[in-house]
């Protein structure tokens, strides 16, 4: 029997809704488990999400929740700033998209910073990490 695990990584949302509810089981199908990548201050919002598969899957091992921070520490975090910084500092719309909302609660967010000059959201990610 073989150690290797296939692993389906569910992305680009950090958990699936219920109406996707079946799409993750026929993933099953395929791959031994998935995994989502779900930071801690988010960590239960699968279960709420869709409570009938992500707990169950969960508890038997076949959901894997990567947490960031297992695996980007605090030197990691420094050495992504100078590529963030230059990102965030060279990304404009013209325009916000239509019905445009902050997408995530996390702490380190970008702000939308718009071709006026005008800004939409947190700090610049830079200022927020320092």
């Amino acid at each position: 029997m073989s150690n290797i695990v296939d692993v389906a990584y569910i992305y680009p949302a950090p958990y699936w809704r219920l109406s996707e509810h079946d799409w993750i089981k026929s993933l099953l199908l395929f791959f031994d488990e998935v995994a989502i990548l779900l930071p801690d201050y988010v960590y239960g919002r699968h279960h709420i999400a869709d409570p009938s598969l992500a707990e169950p899957l969960e508890d038997r091992g076949m959901l894997r929740v990567l947490e960031p921070n297992d695996w980007i520490d605090e030197q990691a975090r420094i050495d992504l700033v100078p590529s963030m910084t230059g990102l965030t500092n060279t990304v404009r719309l013209t325009a916000p998209p239509a019905g445009f909302r902050t997408l995530t609660q996390s702490p380190i967010r970008s702000a939308c910073y718009f071709a006026d000059g005008s800004q939409h959201g947190a700090p610049r990610t830079s200022d927020a990490m320092r």
